[in-house]
């Protein structure tokens, strides 16, 4: 199954990140990256869900397509834990977002652009679980990976 899931996480470009802080939870819709189960997204320190992730680190992840038929959705959910990259160790990360988006190259390896005049860090996703949606096996299908 992680086979399946890397694959999943490889094809597609966009999760959606829910946070939580003080009773009240956040959603954001990012760019993600991955190496194997592990996705990186870059994000203002700032930002609601950076701050949240600071104060809770627990996040929960979606990512799937927009379907208009019920016998096609397929999707990851995602449950596990958020950090900021620390500086000395960004550079696998920017690495590993180059490669998926490689427009990006010139802003990631140019440190006054990225740290300093634009305010933004790398942030990782190192699941816990990870659930397999698929209603073409059939409706309500879900394969569950502990990790």
């Amino acid at each position: 199954m992680r086979e399946i899931v890397a694959g999943f996480l490889d094809g597609h470009n966009t999760m959606s990140l829910a946070t939580y802080r003080h009773g009240s939870v956040y959603a954001a819709s990012l760019f993600y990256a991955s190496e194997g189960l592990t996705l990186y997204f870059i994000s203002d320190p700032d930002s609601a869900h950076s701050v949240n992730i600071s104060l809770n680190p627990e996040v929960a992840v979606t990512i799937s397509k927009d379907h208009s038929d019920w016998k096609t959705v397929r999707g990851l959910q995602l449950r596990g834990r958020a950090y900021e990259v620390p500086e000395g160790e960004s550079e696998p990360a920017r690495k590993i977002f180059e490669k998926k988006y490689p427009f990006l190259a010139e802003l990631l390896g140019n440190p006054d652009l990225f740290r300093g005049a634009r305010g933004i860090a790398f942030y990782k996703v190192v699941p816990e679980t990870v659930r397999l949606i698929d209603n073409g096996v059939r409706f309500g299908y879900r394969a569950e990976l502990s990790l």
